[in-house]
C-alpha cells in the first residue's frame, strides 16, 4: 500500500473514532456532575411556565436558566434555553427604563426617592411585571441600588453622574 492510502485508512478509523466518542456523548448525555435529571429538568421548566404566566419573571428566569445551563438530557432545554434569553431581554429593558425614571426623579427632586413606586407610573405597561421583581436598596440621597433578579445587584450614585456631564 502506498503512504497516500495509509493516510486515509488512518483518517477513516480517526474519524470513526471521533463520530464514535461525540455518540457516546451524546446518548449519556453531559459528564457535568451538575446535570440534572430529566425529570427535574421538566419539572423545573413547568414551573418556570407558570411562573411567567403569574408574572414572576425573576422567579421564572431562573428556573429556564437552570434547566438551560445544567438540563442536559433535558427535552425542554431549548425551550429554557429560549425562555431564559427573552425573559432576561425583557428584565434588563425593564432596568433601563427604571435606571432613566429614576435619573429623572434625581434631577427634580435631588435625591432617589424611598422607593420604586415613585416611578412606576414612568414604566411601560409591558414592563411593569419585570418592574415588580425588582428590588429597590437606597443608601442615603446619593446612592442606590436595584437588585434586578438576573445576576448581581446593580448601583450607581449621584456622584458618577455628575462625572459624566
Amino acid at each position: 500500500m502506498s503512504i497516500v492510502s495509509n493516510l486515509k485508512i488512518s483518517g477513516l478509523k480517526i474519524a470513526s473514532l471521533i463520530c464514535i466518542w461525540v455518540l457516546a456523548l451524546f446518548v449519556s448525555g453531559c459528564e457535568n456532575p451538575n446535570c440534572i435529571s430529566i425529570k427535574q429538568g421538566s419539572k423545573w421548566f413547568s414551573e418556570a411556565v407558570a411562573l411567567e404566566k403569574e408574572g414572576k419573571l425573576q422567579e421564572a428566569f431562573r428556573r429556564y436558566n437552570v434547566v438551560s445551563e445544567q438540563g442536559c438530557k433535558s427535552p425542554e432545554r431549548i425551550k429554557a434555553d429560549y425562555g431564559a434569553q427573552r425573559l432576561s431581554h425583557k428584565i434588563k429593558k425593564a432596568y433601563k427604563e427604571t435606571e432613566t425614571a429614576l435619573n429623572k426623579y434625581l434631577e427634580v427632586h435631588g435625591h432617589y426617592p424611598d422607593s420604586l413606586e415613585a416611578v412606576r407610573k414612568d414604566i411601560s405597561p409591558s414592563l411593569i411585571d419585570a418592574f415588580n421583581g425588582f428590588e429597590y436598596v437606597k443608601h442615603g440621597d446619593e446612592k442606590m441600588g436595584i437588585i434586578t433578579g438576573l445576576i448581581n445587584p446593580t448601583s450607581f450614585s449621584l456622584s458618577s453622574l455628575k462625572k459624566r456631564k
